[in-house]
């Protein structure tokens, strides 16, 4: 093969990229504006989905009989810091499951 022909097909293989590169950036761009535009909708409505599923998950998981607020639920998290993030995961997964009524809790 000489070097002519090669340099095409890299050329050829470099457009081909650049166009999966450009597909996907169209696509993520979608994917953002759409999580955007829901996220601007529950903020218009003043509803923080952290805040209302959290309490539920957080009555279900504690065996609450109310559901906590958002000073109950942030005393309950403060004990978990600095790994507040992965045991909000876990609760988000417990909650599911239990909703679900399974058996085992994916994570």
């Amino acid at each position: 093969m000489d070097s002519q022909a090669e340099v095409e097909r890299l050329r050829a293989r470099v457009a081909e990229l650049e166009r999966e590169l450009a597909d996907r950036t169209e696509r993520a761009n979608v994917a953002i504006a759409a999580a955007q535009d829901r996220i601007y909708w529950l903020d218009k409505w003043r509803v923080d989905p952290n805040r209302v599923l959290g309490s539920r998950a957080g009555q279900r998981a504690f065996a609450l009989a109310e559901r906590p607020g958002k000073d109950d639920m942030m005393t309950l998290a403060e004990r978990w810091r600095p790994w507040r993030g992965v045991a909000a995961r876990l609760l988000w997964a417990y909650y599911a499951a239990a909703k679900a009524k399974a058996t085992a809790v994916p994570v």
